[in-house]
């Protein structure tokens, strides 16, 4: 599947629930590798 740009792709990851968003503030040098762990 073609996607005409990056917010086409990102709306299609969010509408079949792969896009997986961070709420909470973190700091991305300490905690980025720990979330993507867990994933």
């Amino acid at each position: 599947m073609k996607f005409r740009d990056l917010r086409e792709f990102l709306d299609t990851l969010e509408a079949t629930g792969d896009l997986v968003r961070i709420t909470e503030e973190i700091d991305p040098n300490l905690e980025m590798t720990e979330i993507a762990d867990r994933t």
